[in-house]
């Protein structure tokens, strides 16, 4: 009797353990079966958006034709504007991420050959831990001045600096000029003529604000070999200077020896085609001011004059991002990578409802591109609110595409399957580096709280940056906007829905609240469907994988929470055809996605999320009841997942038939697993 007690204690202690234990978020089924159950739904449509495969014969050290690239950015600024510098001008020009966050592969001139990886977090970067001088002295050249168009003419002659390794931001494969899918650097020219420094840097910048950085050394007696701890420099492109400094921990952004940074440079292009718009600034690093924010131009439109900003000098800058030549993009790994994918599918869906710990659990598998497309997520878990046809005046996130899926620009907006509500949007991307960044927001019936002046009570939020870094991305801060009554759109880099709570006790003291919502990126899948099939989708293990506060998604507590996903393009308004449901036999991408309508498309696009996890089992009681899973093998798994089910009140928790998921189940499960039997 003792021997069996303790048999049966031993057992309880193991599954209390259980009863507190998470999934862990790795964007992997793995170790977490016992918690996610059974696939909830499997993909039935071959990808449009390219199918992530495993190559062989792509080598790195080949990097393309960067001499071949004529077009790009070039820049005409006046001498004045840089001290009326006489002496030597030297430059350095390297491509960065969008928070300035993330330093690319495409260096000028060129970091040793075969460097894929990208450098990281600016502040750790030291030039001189590379071979070679990552700087060119401009040249004064003979003949008549560059015309600043983005294109490299005779005027400039033979490159300074070719590029040595292909690029990790993506290749641009778009011939329009100004939206562009990809960055690189591939050579760089320069000349000093008619009292103007000049320089063209000929390859592509994405327009999704990838930023493109320029420091210019005018005297080796002053500026910066070091950006250091305790300077306060000018505040240009949302403090960019202060994002490359160094802080407590890390040293600062550190040129090549002897190369002392005067003036700073600092741009990216984004919007909606044909509206792609660059925004440069400048600032003097040795004065702590300058100009600033230079003013705007057209991407693409073949001319450099800037307006909007504080230009005295009429400084031009063009862009012209038509280069589909130059570098290729970095060869993807032979097999498949936890971080690069040449394709992107949504192969299947998993979920858990912890009701006991308070969190929803979704694991998308499949595939994200490295090329920024996204994973937009959209629950519905309140039927008395949220949106069936997306809204046009929601929040203003990631440069307003929320809105551009909406009703808005003559546009019906996004159209839900009827019944489908959407309370709440995720949306997750990564690209090369690798980066990732996630979006969130609250979605109400009737558009965003607001104050008496109309000005958002609701945040747009985000997070993410270098992958290593935020995996998971967790939305743990630090920028909270306060809302003071003139500011019409507030962001956050913590959770929207509780942060946002707190505005409506006092909107100049919120609260921000972390720990709420995790998003992790395993892109290794090569299986799959591909473009051409859609068999072995339900045999996906990795993907996106997702935690989300049920309070943060403001669940009802009753309502079968469900959701609608799909991948969509890097500004959200192209929609593929791997969305959730699956789509009619034959489907292809959707296209612009405010004039997509679900109704008009046989079946739902959407997944119900309603079980607590684990697999089903028999609901009848002559059905062997120790036996959870299934496998007519009694033993730890039957554990796990009698647990999952008694903690998510599922019926295969009730073990004695009464309707009602208690201890006594609890009792009578272990004596039938005790008994290796029913």
């Amino acid at each position: 009797m003792k021997n069996g007690c303790m048999s049966a204690c031993g057992l309880l202690a193991a599954v209390a353990g259980f009863a507190n234990a998470q999934p862990v978020i790795d964007g992997s089924l793995a170790g977490d079966t016992a918690f996610y159950g059974p696939i909830k739904w499997s993909q039935n449509t071959p990808t449009g958006f390219g199918d992530n495969v495993a190559v062989s014969g792509c080598s790195n050290a080949q990097v393309g034709a960067p001499a071949a690239a004529t077009t790009g950015i070039e820049i005409s600024i006046p001498l004045t504007s840089l001290g009326n510098a006489s002496g030597a001008i030297r430059v350095t020009a390297f491509i960065n991420g969008g928070g300035h966050d993330a330093v690319s592969n495409q260096i000028l001139p060129g970091l040793p050959a075969s460097t894929v990886a990208v450098l990281g977090d600016p502040r750790d970067v030291d030039f001189n831990d590379y071979a070679g001088n990552q700087f060119v002295t401009a040249t004064a050249g003979t003949g008549a001045s560059p015309v600043v168009d983005g294109t490299a003419g005779s005027d400039y002659g033979a490159p300074l600096a070719l590029q040595t390794n292909r690029t990790n931001f993506g290749d641009n494969t778009n011939t329009s000029g100004s939206t562009c899918n990809g960055s690189e650097l591939n050579a760089i020219h320069t000349r000093i003529a008619d009292g103007k420094l000049f320089i063209m840097l000929t390859g592509n910048m994405e327009s999704n604000f990838t930023k493109l950085e320029l420091f210019i050394d005018t005297d080796v007696s002053t500026g910066f070999n070091n950006l250091g701890v305790g300077t306060v420099f000018q505040d240009v492109d949302f403090n960019a200077l202060a994002r490359l400094q160094g802080d407590d921990d890390q040293p600062g952004l550190t040129f090549d020896t002897g190369f002392t940074a005067d003036y700073y440079v600092t741009f990216g292009c984004g919007g909606d085609a044909p509206n792609v718009t660059h925004y440069p600034n400048l600032a003097n690093l040795n004065t702590g001011s300058g100009e600033g924010y230079l003013g705007s131009a057209l991407t693409g439109s073949g001319s450099g004059v800037l307006s909007g900003g504080n230009n005295p000098n009429g400084i031009e800058i063009a862009i012209n991002n038509a280069n589909v030549t130059g570098v290729d993009a970095i060869c993807p790994p032979a097999q498949g990578d936890v971080d690069i994918a040449t394709g992107s599918e949504l192969d299947g869906i998993y979920s858990y409802l912890d009701t006991a710990n308070g969190f929803l659990y979704v694991l998308f598998t499949g595939n994200l591109q490295t090329n920024f497309n996204n994973l937009d997520m959209f629950f519905d878990v309140n039927p008395l609110d949220g949106q069936n046809v997306l809204r046009g005046n929601n929040v203003d996130i990631d440069f307003n595409g929320l809105n551009n899926m909406g009703n808005r620009n003559g546009n019906p907006g996004l159209t839900f399957d009827a019944g489908f509500t959407a309370d709440y949007w995720l949306s997750y991307r990564t690209g090369n580096g690798p980066v990732v960044f996630s979006t969130a927001a609250v979605l109400r019936a009737n558009g965003p709280l607001a104050d008496f002046s109309g000005n958002n009570l609701d945040y747009g939020a985000f997070k993410g940056g270098p992958k290593p870094a935020n995996n998971p991305t967790n939305f743990n801060g630090p920028r909270l906007d306060s809302q003071d009554g003139f500011t019409p759109q507030i962001f956050t880099e913590f959770a929207p829905g509780l942060s946002g709570d707190s505005l409506l006790i006092d909107p100049l003291a919120p609260v921000g609240v972390a720990n709420a919502i995790f998003l992790s990126l395993n892109n290794s899948n090569v299986a799959g469907v591909s473009g051409s099939s859609a068999a072995g989708s339900e045999l996906v293990t990795t993907g996106v994988e997702v935690k989300i506060d049920l309070d943060e998604l403001n669940w009802d507590g009753t309502t079968c929470i469900r959701v609608s996903a799909m991948v969509l393009s890097s500004n959200h308004q192209f929609m593929s055809n791997q969305v959730s449901g699956g789509l009619p036999a034959g489907s292809g991408n959707l296209g612009t996605t405010a004039l997509v309508n679900f109704n008009t498309l046989a079946g739902n696009q959407f997944v119900e999320l309603c079980t607590g996890g684990g697999p089903a089992c028999a609901s009848d009681l002559t059905a062997c009841r120790a036996d959870q899973d299934g496998d007519e093998d009694i033993d730890s798994d039957d554990i796990n997942i009698f647990f999952s089910n008694f903690e998510g009140g599922d019926s295969c928790g009730d073990q004695d038939g009464d309707d009602d998921v208690d201890s006594d189940d609890i009792n009578i499960f272990f004596g039938r697993f005790e008994a290796g039997g029913c």
